[in-house]
């Protein structure tokens, strides 16, 4: 995309798809005591908590909620998975196939790794996602999945966080080191403070 133009309709059709979600905010009910009642159309046992707790209904009326479930959501989905291939692969076209090659071959080298390292990073994520978009549509087709069983995949996938952490750790060599420096930064501190020196010398 080296003409203007075309960049700016790239970015026009990127802004208009997440754009798409937020009138929707301003369509739901404004009794939200009558919306709650009506929601238990849709499911009839919800937890302790939807009655407890302050719950925002964003709409009940089934047009609208099946083309948020069958057009909108999958639109979006399409439109992220498809964003993120378009840039893994101009990131392969220009890191593998077509080099530049005013840079050296150290630089294209370090560029490579990290590369590799980010597929991994972000890996961990999607695939967290995927399995709970899983159970979400299995959910929406067969009404079997209990509220345990939700609760424990929203739990698994709360858990990206942490192996993410650890993914970054085990990648990038850099973020390795900075943590190590960290840990003997504070490990000659401990040793240093007056306290502690006062105790070993009693």
């Amino acid at each position: 995309m080296s003409r203007p133009w075309v960049r700016g309709i790239y970015h026009l059709v990127v802004f208009l798809f997440g754009f798409s979600i937020i009138p929707l905010l301003y369509l739901r009910p404004e009794d939200q005591l009558a919306a709650k009642l009506d929601s238990l159309a849709w499911d009839p046992c919800p937890t302790r908590e939807f009655f407890d707790n302050p719950v925002l209904i964003v709409s009940t009326d089934p047009n609208l909620i099946h083309f948020l479930f069958y057009f909108l959501a999958p639109v979006i989905i399409l439109h992220t998975n498809f964003h993120l291939v378009f840039h893994v692969s101009c990131t392969v076209y220009y890191l593998y196939l077509v080099p530049n090659k005013s840079t050296s071959v150290e630089h294209r080298k370090n560029q490579q790794r990290f590369f590799i390292g980010i597929l991994f990073q972000t890996a961990i994520p999607c695939i967290l996602l995927l399995v709970l978009g899983f159970f979400v549509i299995y959910d929406g087709i067969t009404h079997n999945l209990s509220q345990k069983s939700l609760n424990l995949v929203l739990i698994f996938v709360a858990t990206h966080g942490i192996v993410e952490s650890f993914t970054i750790l085990i990648v990038h060599r850099s973020y390795r080191e900075a943590v190590r420096h960290i840990w003997m930064n504070k490990k000659v501190s401990d040793i240093r403070d007056p306290a502690i020196l006062q105790n070993n010398k009693i």
